[in-house]
């Protein structure tokens, strides 16, 4: 099982593994961690979610920034190779991926070939999920 938090500092996001949490709330040298009085591995951890370890994806959230009217190219934060999850929202409609559709993301691209060109005021929201 994971999850994000986002650092005081500069408000990036970093994942945590919960195994992670029993290892310091715990004994990592002897593998143990002591709940109800009773000992248990940390190394047996196993999520309830029938994934074995639970992890397998975790959803991410970004704003894009147009700046200029026209633009059809944004660079993205990381490259999205699961791209069966991509929702992208501008001003809160939805519009589809693909060669044929309104968008495609190559690398840390995302083209924009949409009905209506991109402008600055524009609201872009794109919604993707990455494996762990």
């Amino acid at each position: 099982m994971a999850f994000t938090l986002k650092k005081v500092i500069d408000g990036q996001q970093k994942l945590f593994l919960i195994q992670k949490f029993l290892e310091i709330l715990g004994d990592p040298t002897n593998d143990e961690i002591q709940l109800d009085g009773d000992a248990y591995r940390i190394s047996s951890f196993i999520a309830l979610d029938g994934g074995g370890t639970g992890l397998t994806f975790l959803w991410f959230k970004v704003k894009l920034t147009v700046s200029e009217t026209g633009q059809q190219s944004i660079i993205i934060p990381e490259t999205i190779n699961e791209t069966d999850s991509l929702q992208l929202f501008i001003n809160g409609v939805y519009y589809t991926y693909g060669l044929t559709e309104s968008y495609h993301i190559l690398d840390t691209t995302l083209h924009w070939h949409g009905d209506f060109p991109l402008e600055a005021s524009d609201t872009i929201i794109l919604k993707y999920r990455k494996s762990i």
